[in-house]
């Protein structure tokens, strides 16, 4: 065997106990990766025959290193659980994905997700480029920079279309039966989570583009605020809001709610109920939601409209309602996995079925729609 081989396959080797520590806990003993994945005399001898193919055949050869042999073994242990919401990101994919949740990417301004196996635009943000180039949430993406995507990983695609601010990226989008292609510039995207007005009739508008750390701080000031004010009832804008922190969306909840808002069911059975207990508001409360309203954002509609302490407008939501979770790696990378599935007070399983609003709206309703709908049903 080739140098590169017998270092391709210690690599393998090591990189998959690595792995095997990610799952089951760091130990102080020392662990055989075929403690956990026992390979056979047979299987040893075609992982060596593998190796020496691409070595001898492969017109991709030159890409052969043990660093993309070793990134590419950990990325098909968490791959073969079959969940597009579970991947291993490198150390440059975990930075964007920190960056992300601080508020603040290069990029085109969309939240992507998997619908029916295909990767599809959960939601734009408001003003970003993709926003203004008339992309929607339900498109699907079908090319970046004229590569199919349908074999990479839901992180991979949302990585290849980060980049730095100022450069391009095209992206080919389906929508129905119909495909378009754009050549979007990417920007710093700085996410505003939480904005609020006063709008007519005396009420008051809180939009809630994204759960991260800031949010339920903002919207508690946006509440107090507002209730200051005088407002005589509250909209809570969580259309196109494709989720984010879990807690965040909690800590929202409690603003409104008392008793259960959403249970945590984790694939051992157990069960992690998480309660609100001295709500701050007790003015009449609208949600206005649609397509991109999904995962955190639908945990607190869901739970809203499951307590009667809000009414719904709007479209149908997205229907993601799996929780994941992300390790850090010693490599600087990480894997995120999922670990539960939410379950909302009525017994609803976001995952299986998205939410229905209380009142439907044409999918090319306007917000002059919203707020009209939304005082008729304060009269």
């Amino acid at each position: 065997m080739s140098k590169i081989s017998r270092i391709a396959l210690i690599v393998m080797l090591s990189s998959v106990l690595f792995a095997s520590g990610v799952f089951f806990g760091r130990t102080t003993a020392p662990v055989r990766y075929d403690d956990f994945l026992p390979l056979s005399d047979e299987q040893h001898g075609v992982i060596k025959q593998v190796i020496e193919f691409i070595e001898k055949e492969s017109y991709f050869k030159k890409e052969f290193t043990p660093e993309k042999i070793y990134q590419g073994i950990i990325s098909g242990v968490v791959n073969s659980l079959g969940d597009p919401y579970s991947y291993y990101l490198e150390k440059e994919d975990y930075k964007h994905l920190q960056d992300k949740a601080k508020g603040f990417y290069g990029g085109v301004g969309i939240q992507i997700g998997i619908r029916d196996g295909r990767k599809v635009v959960i939601a734009p943000f408001a003003g970003t480029p993709a926003d203004r180039a008339g992309v929607k949430a339900g498109d699907v993406i079908l090319k970046v920079n004229k590569t199919p995507v349908g074999p990479l990983t839901l992180e991979k695609v949302a990585g290849i279309i980060r980049g730095e601010p100022g450069t391009k990226v095209t992206i080919e989008f389906g929508r129905g039966e119909e495909t378009y292609e754009v050549e979007l510039t990417r920007e710093i995207i700085k996410i505003v989570s939480v904005e609020y007005k006063i709008i007519e009739n005396n009420l008051g508008y809180i939009k809630i583009t994204l759960f991260n750390e800031p949010t339920a701080t903002d919207v508690r000031k946006a509440i107090e605020d507002l209730k200051k004010k005088g407002v005589r009832a509250l909209i809570l804008d969580l259309r196109k809001n494709p989720g984010g922190s879990l807690d965040s969306s909690v800590e929202v909840a409690r603003f409104f709610l008392r008793g259960e808002i959403v249970s945590i069911v984790y694939s051992n059975g157990k069960t992690n109920t998480l309660k609100g207990y001295n709500p701050l508001v007790d003015l009449p409360l609208i949600v206005w939601v649609d397509g991109g309203t999904a995962s955190a954002a639908e945990i607190l509609a869901g739970a809203l409209q499951d307590h009667d302490a809000a009414y719904l407008i709007g479209r149908n939501s997205f229907g993601k309602g799996s929780v994941q979770r992300v390790w850090s790696l010693d490599d600087g990378g990480a894997i995120k996995l999922t670990i539960a599935k939410y379950r909302l007070p009525s017994g609803r399983i976001v995952d299986e079925k998205e939410l229905v609003p209380d009142l439907i709206l044409p999918t090319d309703a306007t917000d002059k729609n919203y707020i009209e709908e939304t005082l008729k049903y304060l009269k």
